[in-house]
C-alpha cells in the first residue's frame, strides 16, 4: 500500500475538506495527516503540528521588515513538526499539501515524491486591505510563483478561482468541489404558514453576515431565521445585538461537523448571502451551500457567480438581483409553498451529484496520475 501523506496548518477534525481528503483515500492509501489537530479517523495516523509562541512586539516588526524586503522565511516559521525527527525519517510516495502557506514543508517531507497542491483560495488575491495588500500579498504570491510550477498536479474549489490561477500560473487546476458525504436524507414537506431559513458557519466580518439579520425586517411573517454560528465571540455578540427586536430570529448552538446535514434538514431554506469584499468572497463555492444540497433544503442566495451557476442550472432556489438585504426578502416573499417543494426535490436530485463520493473521483485521478508521473 503507497504511502500518502496529507499536510495542513487546520484542525484536521473540524477542516471539511483535508478530514474528507484522509477519510475517502484512507482504504487504498496508507495515510498520514500532519496538522494542528487529529482527524479521530481509525487507520489514519496523526503527525501533530504546533503554533510556535506568539511573536514579540519587537519580533513582529522584525518579520514585517523581513517581508517588505522579500525574505518570507520568518513568516514560515510560525508553525513547527512537533516530532520533526520521526516525519522526515518517513518516505511518502506522495503528499497533498493543502493551503500555500505549508508547501515548502510539503516539498521538504516529499523529497522528491510528487506533491499535489490544494488551494482553498486564490492566494494572491485573499484579501483585499491595506495591510494584507502590503505585507501578506507579496509573500503569498511569492510561494505560488516558487511552488506551484514544482507540483505533479494541483486542484481547487471552483472554476472561477481555476481560471484565476491558470491566468497568473499557467496551471489549469482540477476542480474539487467542498461537497460533504451523501446521505440518504428526506425531503420534508413545507408548512405554508412557517418557513425556516437557516444559515450556518464561520462568522468573519468580512462576509457581512448583517445583510440577512437587516432581510429580516422586510420578510413576510411567515419566514424565520435560525442562525448557527462559530467564529469570535465579540463580532458574533455585534450580530446578536444587530438582531435584538426581530423575533424572527433565532440564535442556535453550533453542531459537530459530522451533524451539521442531519441537523439542518428539519429546515425549509438554506440561505447565505455573501458580500463581495475580495476575489475569494466572490467566486466563493464554500461547504455550507453543498450542505444545503445535502439538506434537501432550498437554497437562497446573493448573486454570488459560482453559487448562482449551480442554483440556475438544477433549479435549487433563488438568486437576488444584488447584495442589499431587500433584495433577497422580495425574492423569498414572492415564493410559494410549492416553489420552495419543487426547490427542495430538486436539490435531492442534485445530491446525487455534489457529493464527496463523487468529488473521490477527482481527487483520485489527480493523486494517480501524479504517481504515474513519479514513476516514469
Amino acid at each position: 500500500m503507497k504511502k500518502l501523506l496529507i499536510l495542513s496548518f487546520t484542525d484536521a477534525e473540524r477542516d471539511p475538506r483535508v478530514f474528507r481528503q484522509a477519510a475517502l483515500l484512507r482504504d487504498e492509501y496508507a495515510v498520514t495527516v500532519a496538522g494542528l489537530g487529529d482527524p479521530g479517523l481509525e487507520g489514519v495516523v496523526f503527525a501533530p503540528i504546533v503554533p510556535r509562541p506568539a511573536a514579540t512586539i519587537l519580533g513582529r516588526v522584525w518579520r514585517a521588515g523581513n517581508l517588505l524586503l522579500g525574505n518570507s522565511a520568518p513568516f514560515l516559521q510560525r508553525f513547527a513538526l512537533k516530532q520533526p525527527e520521526a516525519l522526515h525519517a518517513q518516505h511518502y510516495d506522495a503528499v497533498i499539501v493543502n493551503d500555500a502557506e505549508p508547501l515548502p514543508l510539503g516539498f521538504s517531507l516529499a523529497k522528491g515524491a510528487p506533491v499535489i497542491f490544494d488551494a482553498h483560495e486564490y492566494y494572491p488575491r485573499q484579501y483585499e486591505d491595506l495591510y494584507w495588500k502590503i505585507f501578506a500579498k507579496p509573500h503569498l504570491t511569492r510561494l505560488c510563483a516558487r511552488y506551484i510550477p514544482q507540483c505533479a498536479a494541483m486542484i481547487t474549489v471552483c472554476p472561477g478561482i481555476a481560471a484565476a490561477y491558470n491566468e497568473r500560473f499557467g496551471l489549469w487546476p482540477e476542480v474539487m468541489f467542498n461537497a460533504p458525504f451523501q446521505r440518504d436524507s428526506p425531503v420534508n414537506p413545507v408548512a405554508a404558514d412557517r418557513i425556516r431559513l437557516i444559515h450556518h458557519g464561520g462568522a468573519s466580518s468580512d462576509r457581512h453576515l448583517e445583510v440577512m439579520l437587516d432581510m429580516m425586517r422586510f420578510t413576510e411573517a411567515r419566514f424565520t431565521l435560525d442562525m448557527m454560528l462559530v467564529g469570535p465571540e465579540d463580532y458574533i455578540r455585534s450580530l446578536q445585538k444587530r438582531g435584538e427586536g426581530l423575533a424572527n430570529i433565532n440564535w442556535r448552538p453550533p453542531v459537530p461537523m459530522p451533524l451539521l446535514v442531519e441537523i439542518i434538514n428539519t429546515y425549509d431554506i438554506g440561505i447565505y448571502s455573501l458580500a463581495p469584499t475580495s476575489f475569494n468572497t466572490t467566486y466563493a463555492l464554500p461547504n455550507k451551500f453543498f450542505e444545503f444540497i445535502q439538506a434537501r433544503l432550498a437554497i437562497a442566495i446573493g448573486p454570488s457567480p459560482e453559487m448562482a451557476a449551480i442554483v440556475k442550472e438544477h433549479d435549487l432556489g433563488i438568486v437576488a438581483d444584488d447584495f442589499t438585504p431587500r433584495s433577497l426578502a422580495a425574492k423569498l416573499n414572492a415564493l410559494t409553498p410549492e416553489d420552495i417543494m419543487r426547490f427542495k426535490r430538486n436539490a435531492d436530485k442534485a445530491a446525487a451529484i455534489y457529493n464527496a463520493q463523487e468529488s473521490l473521483k477527482v481527487l483520485k485521478k489527480v493523486l494517480q496520475g501524479a504517481l504515474e508521473k513519479g514513476t516514469a
